[in-house]
């Protein structure tokens, strides 16, 4: 059997092995006419697809990122993890004397402390009495996570129940976003394909966008002049992460 023949011969399982922003990029290309397209025709090294015409894919999630410690990250890379961790610690903190419930929510920034540290700040600083309802009772926990206590107006099962956070060092203007963080992952797409950018002729990033919902003609041009992409990419497609067929091409 050829190369080209075993790339292509399992096709019809290729979405059974993707994630999810993988099988996003899939359903876009399958629309345009890109089948039979292969996952991973390589193995566990770029590219992430092949479509028919050998065009070597590559797909990332555009998220809001942020730089600490010397490192690029995620800004959910680390807080969600953390934030989950806390709402199932908060369902095992009993309170006897309770009779109604009260909201916990937090608000922080980088750097984040580890878990185990915050689960214990957290059971150290709730208040024994509930406050009053509607009564926001604010603490510090450190120098960069706070914790809002708010009573409710009546029992939810538990004593404390988590009630989200937010993030500071998210939001921004959407646009000025997409272009910091679209150059990011195009960076970091760049040096990861360098090792095997002489597999293929041509090769596509296709970059699942979660900052915004499509951008009008205006913003679209900015976005162009302003990123710097460079001639190993033929394309760069943004495909909205809420809606696959909001999506465009650089």
């Amino acid at each position: 059997m050829s190369v080209d023949a075993r790339h292509f011969s399992n096709e019809s399982n290729v979405e059974l092995k993707m994630d999810r922003y993988e099988k996003i990029a899939y359903t876009y290309l399958a629309r345009h006419g890109h089948t039979p397209i292969v996952h991973e025709p390589d193995g566990n090294v770029p590219p992430d697809l092949l479509t028919k015409e050998k065009i070597a894919v590559e797909v990332r999630l555009l998220n809001q990122n942020i730089e600490y410690g010397g490192r690029v990250k995620g800004v959910g890379d680390e807080a969600f993890p953390l934030m989950k961790g806390i709402e199932n610690h908060l369902i095992g903190i009993a309170n006897p004397s309770a009779e109604r419930s009260a909201y916990v929510s937090f608000s922080f920034r980088r750097p984040l402390p580890k878990l185990k540290k915050l689960k214990s700040l957290v059971s150290k600083s709730l208040p024994v009495g509930i406050p009053e309802i509607g009564e926001d009772t604010f603490y510090q926990l450190t120098p960069t996570v706070n914790m809002h206590v708010v009573g409710a107006s009546k029992w939810l099962n538990e004593p404390y129940v988590y009630s989200g956070c937010f993030d500071d060092d998210s939001g921004g203007f959407v646009l000025s976003e997409l272009i910091r963080n679209a150059q990011i992952c195009i960076d970091e797409k760049t040096e990861k394909i360098k090792p095997y950018r002489t597999s293929y002729e041509r090769w596509w990033l296709v970059l699942i966008d979660s900052i915004s919902f499509g951008l009008n003609d205006l913003e679209l041009e900015v976005l162009k002049s302003s990123l710097a992409v460079p001639d190993c990419w033929t394309y760069v497609s943004f495909i909205s992460l809420q809606d696959d067929r909001i999506a465009f091409r650089i």
